[in-house]
């Protein structure tokens, strides 16, 4: 009597195709199902939906002892941004895993590297009118960007540095991806551009969003210039 001998396991590993130029071309992941009868598939899923059969390759090879079959199975991808902290999962096909309560899956988790897109200023809206005294709150923010990009400010083209904020006037708070500064509004901040930067190792340089500020402040003083002594008619 013919038994289905269950694949014993799903082995899954990262790596590096062919390159061009010091640039990377595409990723191959290797995806390995071994001695299973009759001859196990395996099929490929990002984020839990299956990808299409053209992406993949497989090679059906004779086990050793002559009476099961393992399959070896390539996935050709070429990353982009958004395929940052996606799963690739590979998993074992079989008629013996069909009711199984445990499938052979194995999976891994893609970090690309890949340049910061432009950062969103939030706290002031173009046009928004000012009044010396206010205390504003400009947070900015840049989405994507693989390693987590650096985020600095500068006011009309010069940076801001930690050590130029002083107590009860401008703050710089930080924490990942996120940078925003606490501004007291003067009436010298009337036209200021407050301009906020992200960088990181993967981009040739900076990206940058600014906002300027329209503030409205009360006349410091009122004089009156002319004679004091006029003659009548």
């Amino acid at each position: 009597m013919l038994m289905n001998a269950q694949p014993d396991w799903a082995l899954l590993w990262l790596r590096l195709a062919s390159s061009s130029r010091g640039t990377e071309k595409g990723r191959r992941w290797k995806c390995v199902v071994k001695d299973g009868r009759p001859a196990p598939s395996v099929a490929w899923y990002r984020n839990g939906v299956l990808l299409d059969q053209e992406l993949h390759t497989e090679r059906l090879e004779n086990s050793p002892n002559g009476r099961s079959w393992s399959v070896v199975s390539h996935l050709f991808i070429t990353p982009e941004a958004e395929d940052d902290g996606q799963q690739f999962s590979c998993r074992a096909m079989h008629p013996s895993l069909t009711n199984s309560p445990t499938p052979l899956v194995a999976s891994i988790a893609l970090s690309v590297l890949h340049p910061p897109k432009p950062p969103v200023i939030s706290g002031y809206f173009p046009g928004g009118i000012l009044r010396a005294g206010d205390l504003v709150t400009l947070a900015c923010q840049s989405p994507g960007g693989n390693p987590t990009p650096e985020l600095t400010w500068y006011k009309n083209g010069h940076l801001l540095k930690p050590q130029n904020f002083t107590s009860g006037d401008d703050e710089g708070k930080h924490e990942e991806g996120k940078l925003s500064l606490v501004i007291k509004v003067r009436p010298e901040d009337d036209k200021a551009v407050y301009e906020c930067q992200a960088v990181n190792e993967m981009a040739e340089e900076p990206v940058s969003a600014n906002v300027t500020f329209t503030v409205h402040y009360s006349p410091k003083r009122v004089t009156v210039k002319g004679p004091s002594v006029v003659a009548a008619g």
